[in-house]
This record gives C-alpha cells, sequence and structure tokens, in this order.
C-alpha cells in the first residue's frame, strides 16, 4: 500500500489509466504527432513505420521497461494540467441510455463527468485553433480514468508519476457550475475481519463470537479521539456476518472510512486505528484488515497560489452564469424522470444555484459573489477580495463594492475529486463544474442542455490562461 503513493503506472492496464493530449501533438501522448511538432515540444522524431525515436534504445531493452516517459525529461517546466474523468458510477454490463426532453438531457454520468469532459474538449480544440493563447505555456489535456468509487484516482495518480516535478497547477472539470473546490477531502477505507472457532450456540456456549468481537472493535474505533480542527471523521460503513440463528459467528466483516482535510489529522488517525485493532487480536480471535480505498487530503499548498487559482476559477465560474443569465433560463421542465428531491433523496447535496452536486463534496460553507474570492484567517488578501478574520479559512461572502449584487454565486466547499493527488503533493488545484444539473450517482441522472454553452465559457476561460481573454 505504502510502496508506490501515487503510483498505477505498472498495474495491469493502468497505463492507459490516463490519456494526456499535449496541444500540438496530435495525438494521446507526446511524440504522437508531426516530427515539425516533435521538434518544437523538444521531442525526439519517431519513425511512423516502426515505432522508433532518435533516441530509442537497443532493441533488447522494452520500450515499457523505458524511465517515466521521455516527455518528462523534455516538456518546460510550469504544466498547466487541466483533466476530466471518463468514468462513471455504473457498471458497463446494462445500458447507459440518452434521452432528452424539455430543455434536459439524462443519462447516467451525463453530468459527473460526461459533459464536463465535452466542455474540456471542445475547449481544447479552441486551444489548438488559438495559438496566441498558449506562448509561453506548456499544458497538458487529460482524460482519466478511476475517479469514481474504489478506483483511488489512479488515472490521476499516473499522471504525476509521470509528469508531477513539472506540474505547476491543475484545474479539474467535475460536478455542477458554481461549485469549486479548492481543498481536498483524504479518505481510508477497509474491510475489517474477524474470524473466531465458532461453533454450537448452545454445546458451545461461552466461545467467542465473531460478530460480538467486531462489534466490540466498532465501538473502540467509534471512541477514540479525533482533532476537532481540521476536520476528521469516522464512519463503520455496513457490518455483516454470521450464518444461523443457533451458530456462534466463526466471521464477521465491516467497512470502516477515516477522512480529513489534513494529511497529518488522517495519518495520525490511521495509526490509532492500527493499533486498536492490533489490541484486539487475542488467541481464539484473529482481526484483519485490507486497504480498500485510499484518497490523500491537502499538503502543504503555497497559499498564495491556491488563492489566485481558485480567484480565476470564481470569476470565470460568475462569468459563465452571467452568460447564462443573458440567454434566459431553460424552461422549467415538466414530467421530468428525477426531479431535485428526489436526487437529494439518493444522497446528493443542493446546492445555492438550484442545482445538486454529488455528495462527495461537503456542504457548501464559503461563498463568492462578484470578481472576489472569500478568505479567511491565515490566507493572504488581495484586490478585489473580501476578508473574514472571525471564520475559518475562505469563509464569507465576497462582493465588489462598485457593482451591484449579482443573482449567481460560487461555493466553495471541501471534496473529494482528482484534485486531491496535486493538493497532497502541494500543487495548487481546484476543481470546479461546468453544467447545471442533477440526480448525480443515479440513473435518472440530468443536466440542463444550454448549460453546455455556458460552462464551456467557464473552460475557455480557464484555458486560456492569465492575461488572455
Amino acid at each position: 500500500d505504502e510502496a508506490v503513493p501515487y503510483g498505477g503506472g505498472t498495474e495491469p492496464g493502468s497505463v492507459g489509466a490516463s490519456e494526456a493530449a499535449v496541444p500540438g501533438t496530435g495525438g494521446t501522448r507526446p511524440g504522437s504527432g508531426s516530427a515539425s511538432e516533435a521538434a518544437a515540444l523538444g521531442l525526439a522524431n519517431e519513425d511512423p513505420a516502426t515505432g522508433k525515436t532518435d533516441d530509442e534504445p537497443a532493441a533488447s531493452e522494452s520500450r515499457d521497461n523505458r524511465p517515466a516517459m521521455k516527455a518528462t525529461e523534455v516538456l518546460a517546466a510550469n504544466i498547466e494540467v487541466f483533466s476530466a474523468h471518463t468514468d462513471v458510477v455504473f457498471n458497463d454490463l446494462e445500458p447507459l441510455p440518452l434521452h432528452e426532453e424539455d430543455s434536459r438531457m439524462y443519462a447516467p454520468g451525463i453530468g459527473d463527468d460526461t459533459a464536463n469532459l465535452v466542455n474540456l474538449l471542445l475547449g481544447t480544440r479552441w486551444l489548438l485553433a488559438h495559438p496566441e493563447a498558449q506562448v509561453g505555456r506548456s499544458i497538458l489535456v487529460v482524460a482519466n480514468s478511476c475517479e469514481e468509487g474504489l478506483g483511488n484516482l489512479r488515472g490521476t495518480r499516473a499522471v504525476y508519476e509521470r509528469f508531477g516535478k513539472h506540474i505547476a497547477s491543475h484545474v479539474a472539470f467535475d460536478l455542477y457550475l458554481g461549485g469549486v473546490v479548492r481543498e481536498a477531502v483524504g479518505s481510508l477505507r477497509w474491510r475489517i475481519c474477524c474470524d473466531g472457532p465458532g461453533g454450537h450456540s448452545f454445546g458451545d456456549y461461552g466461545r467467542p463470537n465473531a460478530i460480538v468481537e467486531l462489534a466490540r472493535l466498532a465501538c473502540a474505533l467509534d471512541d477514540f479521539e479525533l482533532p476537532s480542527m481540521p476536520k476528521t471523521t469516522r464512519n463503520v460503513g455496513t457490518i455483516s456476518g454470521g450464518s444461523t440463528v443457533n451458530t456462534i459467528a466463526a466471521h464477521a466483516e465491516m467497512l470502516f472510512e477515516l477522512r480529513s482535510v489534513n494529511n497529518n489529522c488522517l495519518q495520525a488517525a490511521r495509526q490509532e486505528f492500527e493499533s486498536i485493532v492490533a489490541c484486539h487480536n487475542r488467541d481464539e480471535v484473529r482481526f484483519s484488515t485490507e486497504l480498500m480505498g485510499e484518497r490523500p487530503g491537502n499538503g502543504a499548498v503555497p497559499a498564495c497560489d491556491l488563492d489566485a487559482l481558485c480567484t480565476r476559477a470564481c470569476a470565470v465560474t460568475n462569468a459563465a452564469q452571467d452568460a447564462g443569465a443573458a440567454h434566459g433560463p431553460s424552461a422549467a421542465p415538466s414530467g421530468t424522470a428525477r426531479d431535485e428531491g428526489a436526487a437529494r433523496d439518493e444522497g446528493v447535496a443542493q446546492n445555492p444555484s438550484g442545482t445538486t452536486q454529488n455528495a462527495d463534496i461537503a456542504p457548501g460553507r464559503e461563498t463568492a459573489r462578484g470578481a472576489g474570492v472569500a478568505q479567511g484567517a491565515g490566507v493572504a488578501q488581495g484586490a478585489g477580495v473580501a476578508q473574514d478574520t472571525a471564520a475559518a479559512p475562505v469563509r464569507g461572502i465576497a462582493q465588489d463594492a462598485d457593482t451591484e449584487p449579482r443573482c449567481t454565486t460560487v461555493t466553495i466547499a471541501p471534496g473529494s475529486t482528482d484534485a486531491n493527488i496535486p493538493l497532497s503533493l502541494g500543487i495548487p488545484a481546484v476543481c470546479m463544474g461546468t453544467v447545471r444539473g442533477g440526480g448525480a450517482h443515479t440513473r435518472g441522472e440530468w443536466i440542463e442542455t444550454n448549460s453546455l454553452r455556458d460552462g464551456l465559457v467557464a473552460v475557455l476561460g480557464m484555458l486560456s490562461g492569465e492575461g488572455f481573454e
């Protein structure tokens, strides 16, 4: 679990877990474009017939055994990464139908994250057609997998294993328009098994019962002290075991989770967890743990750089919402398959713009309005940025004094997204949505069709870079 904390590049199929497109190469990996384009990037020329490059290793050496991609040696530093994930929470064993009704499009996974990926691809096409927006910049556009469920962010981990030391910032497009994540919620998820001797409930009475022993462990894990700031949580998600009512349970298991916005707090809680589990082992009762999922929390990210990236994300989000207001809201749909209330019943939180968002995003406690971004104690203050010193970091409502209040808001909240990986490494990163919709992680998921146009404004605003409009 610990040997390759941000790896995954050597696992079967994981090389393709993240397809990176470098503008100008015309391919899905550096070096797959023309010779002139490769030269412009400083990449070795590749013979299209043989696939060999000018600096190809000897025939006895496997391409797969070469050090991390040559691009990591030749691409300029300060790479800007823009990504959206390709996977959805549903498997591919049954159809994922798409249909349109009134002003909405419905499909499982359409908002999380298919529509955001579409907007990123459209934005990339614009970027390729406007080389003036690329001057002096190194840009990496990524369509990654393994963001959902127990994928453990393997796609994004692969990007950072290949390019990590060269990356300066990361913008992930996910969730719904009006939401920005700048704080990573890290998590550790285990399956804990308890095994005992079992036996007959009457004839072998007195033998340890695996269910009871596991319940005692669950109580102990729910009782140790956690830090209140930064927020750190725990949860027993499921518990099962036993066979019949007249049998002393020989096996029981549960799923347990720790979460925190701070890596140090998460690792401290992990040590306590491991110690408690070890203490419950005895002769006839054995506990085993399997780490099912691991997402890192925030590392030491430079505050000024993260503030600047978040400020831009909020500004372009407001611009996108203004664009939506300018061409008018979508007509209210009728007879829809799933409304917002049903989405909330499925565990999806509601954000201030009236759209629903993934439950992995904590309820928004910070909002930004206008061009400024709400800031909190310990965060540097800049032009057009309001600060609430009595609140937690990035808390409060910011508004330009020279403008009328907008009807749109940006919700800034901690979340568990692809941005976890760069944030854990101390690299400025945000995750932002580009469409209005709801019902995430349900088969009734939907987006407002007109919001695709608004979200493209947000994507172009981020892709165009500072100083280029």
